[in-house]
């Protein structure tokens, strides 16, 4: 990165093109190549550093170096050369793969040997995906029959793999050219991929397309395998076609990423009509499995075409079933791509029909769950009738009739008109209803003698159950009090309840339209009503008579002005003075600290609003006199002053006055008649306000 101005190319090359200490770089040109190379030397150099081990497809960039003769032999013979787990041939510019050179375990066939065979097996690119995927399908087949790793296998088992690594050594070298655009100058470069999935697993390869004026070249690019997990019974084929697609999309994204190249056109293909129309619909729509995978797939594949493709078609069809080392050589559809990819679009295949998603698997059914539940019985009474008074002397009858028919021994007969005792017992009755329809669980709980819940309303009011007349009261500190027991204990109502409301419009009509708080304590002799105010609001807002007679405030008119408030003058020409305080000063000295009360002089000019402030030690005349006159000195003398008749004001005004009468002389005449037109120094007229304060009034 020091070196960036000086050697650009190398430098972003060493940034990008380098794994440990291998560079592995090139350009589109000879020329650009030599550059590079150049670069490479030179800022290597700088550091110290000499570059050795170099390998080209081009003889030209062998001779600009001092190389070796081991080095120069690359084009001299057929050599080749190791990196990254590719073995390259320089002078014809090609992959070879050689799983024949390798040295497999002659022996006795265990699990050991041949997932260690298996793991010599270094596909990086995936140039020989069917070959590699066929191998984990087999490692997963050994690990179903549940041997130990140094138990010799069956004899069927072990012919089968047998069989696998003899054509692996008789499967020699192939061929793969290292350049996928073929053509110096391609009018357009697109990338295909294709995805497949079977019971035995899904993966995805993918191919470049490059075409000129006259044809085109389908180069293999890569390729990757999964094998379908044992243990998911839920795993059907539409959900690894969905993953083989996963795979697919997080492989062109990758590649996308890395290769510095532009590419014209992307299409993705999938032989699954399934798949394709999970990608296209919105995830919300489907379950979880499916539905995460697809999110997955549009975020990699965003603005990337889906199409479809028949499986005799599909390149990937091989992968997921797998090859033999026999049958990967000629297989012409997996080197070569497709062969509609060799003409024009028009003739490839046809786009299909989306499946509707009602009819697609794996998706959310639309369902609408209307919960019915019935409200609780209201207690017939409520329901019909709103009056208290007729509410009660309906409950009174029926306690009289309960009466008559009760059992010889405990019968009461009464006639005639309901008495204050049945009202009163049909009162406590109703009120018993409503709290047993408002507050059901802390009535159950405290006829079984438990605690009602910590956050229940009525907590606070250390309510306790009357077992008398079987209806909750409020506990309280008052059981001693000389007062009657309904009023040391009333009985608790629900705010929102019926009968609530129909007590306190009772109660208001019978007080004569009472206003709120003298309704409610009239109330509370008996009942104690939750949120007592705002529901005794509620009510009366409600009234029609009170709504009706409803006074309207008067509102006192407000005065004009007085003159001395709309002179336009100087500050401080009319003048107010008021005391404000006390306030206590402390004063500090060697014995200790001393408090002494002290007072603030406030004057308030009439025509700014300004205040003027003066500490004042005491409220005696000698003390006004003393800030009047540090007033003067800062704000000048004044025309008018007002204040009320406090006996420090009215002293001071006598002082000022007998003063002014005892220097009134006829050389003082002269001289005032000369500043006559100076009001600034002609005498104040002191005006007092009696009885109020002098900064709010108006002088006549």
């Amino acid at each position: 990165m020091d070196e960036k101005e000086r050697f650009p190319l190398a430098s972003k090359a060493g940034t990008e093109d380098v794994y440990t200490d291998d560079i592995l770089s090139g350009a589109d040109t000879l020329e650009d190549a030599l550059n590079l190379q150049t670069q490479f030397v030179e800022m290597t150099q700088a550091g110290g550093f000499n570059l050795h081990k170099w390998a080209s497809n081009h003889p030209e960039l062998m001779r600009q170096i001092d190389n070796t003769e081991h080095e120069r032999a690359f084009f001299e013979d057929e050599k080749t050369t190791r990196t990254l787990g590719l073995t390259w041939q320089p002078r014809k510019d090609v992959f070879l793969t050689r799983l024949h050179e390798i040295e497999f375990h002659l022996g006795q066939t265990t699990k050991r040997t041949i997932y260690s065979d298996i793991a010599k097996l270094y596909d990086p690119l995936g140039l020989l995906g069917p070959l590699i995927f066929a191998t984990k399908v087999r490692m997963q087949k050994i690990w179903q029959l549940n041997v130990d790793w140094d138990e010799i296998l069956a004899r069927n088992d072990a012919e089968i793999w047998e069989v696998f690594r003899n054509q692996l050594k008789e499967m020699g070298e192939i061929v793969v050219p290292r350049c996928v655009f073929p053509h110096s100058n391609p009018q357009s470069v697109e990338l295909h991929g294709f995805c497949d999935a079977s019971s035995l697993g899904y993966g995805a390869c993918v191919y470049v397309r490059s075409c000129d004026m006259t044809n085109c070249k389908i180069s293999l690019l890569t390729s990757k395998s999964r094998i379908a997990p044992l243990k998911n019974a839920k795993l059907t084929i539409p959900r690894l076609e969905l993953s083989g697609a996963l795979v697919l999309a997080r492989l062109i994204s990758n590649i996308t990423h890395n290769l510095k190249i532009s590419f014209s056109r992307i299409i993705l293909w999938s032989d699954s009509t399934t798949a394709l129309s999970w990608i296209k619909t919105d995830p919300s729509r489907l379950k979880t499995y499916v539905s995460n995978r697809v999110i997955e797939i549009q975020e990699l594949a965003k603005g990337i075409e889906w199409r479809y493709v028949g499986t005799h078609d599909n390149p990937e069809d091989v992968i997921s079933r797998g090859l033999l080392p026999s049958e990967i050589r000629d297989c012409e559809i997996w080197w070569s791509g497709p062969n509609f990819l060799y003409h024009d679009e028009e003739d490839w295949p046809k786009r299909f029909q989306h499946i509707p998603t009602e009819q697609l698997p794996e998706t959310k059914t639309p369902s609408i769950s209307l919960t019915v539940t019935d409200p609780p019985a209201m207690f017939y009474l409520f329901a019909t009738e709103n009056n208290f008074r007729k509410m009660q002397r309906i409950m009174g009858l029926v306690l009289r009739y309960i009466d008559h028919i009760r059992p010889k021994k405990d019968r009461q007969h009464r006639y005639g008109d309901l008495r204050i005792p049945e009202l009163q017992r049909a009162t406590v009755a109703l009120a018993s209803i409503a709290q047993q329809e408002t507050f059901p669980n802390e009535f159950s709980c405290l006829d079984a003698g438990k605690v009602i819940h910590s956050k229940s309303k009525l907590i606070s009011l250390s309510v306790f159950l009357d077992r008398s007349e079987y209806v909750l009261r409020v506990g309280g500190r008052i059981r001693h009090a000389q007062l009657p027991e309904s009023q040391k204990h009333p009985i608790i109502l629900p705010a929102t309840h019926c009968f609530t409301h129909a007590v306190i419009r009772a109660y208001h009509v019978e007080m004569l339209h009472a206003a709120q708080q003298l309704l409610l304590c009239g109330l509370r002799h008996q009942f104690w009503i939750l949120h007592g105010r705002s529901t005794v609001r509620r009510v009366i807002r409600r009234c029609v008579t009170c709504m009706k007679a409803k006074p309207v405030g008067m509102q006192q008119k407000m005065g004009d002005l007085p003159i001395a408030r709309l002179e336009g003058v100087h500050a401080f020409y009319n003048t107010g003075v008021d005391f404000a305080g006390p306030i206590y000063l402390r004063q500090h000295n060697k014995r200790g600290t001393v408090s002494n009360k002290a007072y603030v002089a406030v004057f308030v000019c009439f025509a700014t609003r300004a205040i003027h402030l003066e500490l004042v030690g005491d409220l005696t005349a000698d003390s006004f006199i003393a800030a009047l006159h540090r007033f003067v000195s800062r704000r000048s003398k004044c025309a008018r002053l007002f204040s009320d008749n406090g006996l420090n004001f009215v002293g001071s005004r006598s002082k000022l006055r007998e003063m002014y009468d005892l220097f009134q002389s006829q050389l003082l005449l002269q001289v005032s008649h000369r500043m006559e037109h100076d009001p600034t120094k002609c005498p104040t007229l002191w005006r007092v306000v009696g009885g109020r304060c002098a900064l709010c009034q108006v002088p006549p």
